[in-house]
């Protein structure tokens, strides 16, 4: 049993405590454990005021198709698994994403419920309150969006329209000036 740490690197330089120069196409830092209760990785950095506590760079130009971080939770009976949670507790904004190519014509964010089909059996999104256990906003897995003034199913132009009669407009109908 040990009682100490069994690699310790102290770096007190400005060069890097661990160089891996990687020219193979396997993994340059592999973590296996049968630890069930111990963090595979452990960063702390009490002291950081500027900079990053990790940074992932690619700057490959291949347009193949790739991910550059995964998680996974590889195990579809562990439905106690949360692949990422992002904790903030300062007053700021706890996730942000920037696209920084100025004629940017894709999807910022994509959910997708692989293998499912339309149904409000799952959310892809739920914005909840915890201080009043109030959901604030869902977006349900058939498409309707709920919120705490209403829910809304489906909406097209129409709907900005006033009726001859005061009725529904029905999604679908043609919409035309009536008197000017």
């Amino acid at each position: 049993a040990f009682d100490q740490n069994v690699l310790m690197i102290v770096q007190d330089g400005p060069k890097d405590a661990l160089f891996v120069d990687m020219n193979a196409n396997d993994n340059a830092i592999s973590v296996t454990s049968d630890a069930t209760t111990a963090r595979g990785i452990s960063v702390a950095m009490d002291s950081l005021t500027t900079g990053r506590v990790g940074s992932f760079v690619s700057n490959s130009t291949t347009t193949n198709a790739r991910e550059l971080v995964v998680i996974q939770n590889d195990s579809s009976s562990a439905t106690g698994a949360i692949p990422l949670v992002v904790k903030q507790d300062a007053n700021k904004k706890a996730f942000q994403i920037e696209c920084a190519r100025g004629d940017f014509s894709d999807n910022i964010v994509v959910f997708n419920a692989v293998g499912r089909s339309a149904t409000n059996n799952f959310n892809f999104l739920n914005c909840f309150t915890d201080g009043d256990d109030d959901i604030q906003h869902e977006l349900t897995g058939d498409g309707v969006t709920q919120n705490r003034s209403g829910t809304f199913e489906s909406a097209d132009y129409a709907e900005y329209f006033e009726s001859k009669d005061g009725k529904a407009i029905p999604i679908g109908t043609s919409v035309k000036i009536d008197g000017g």
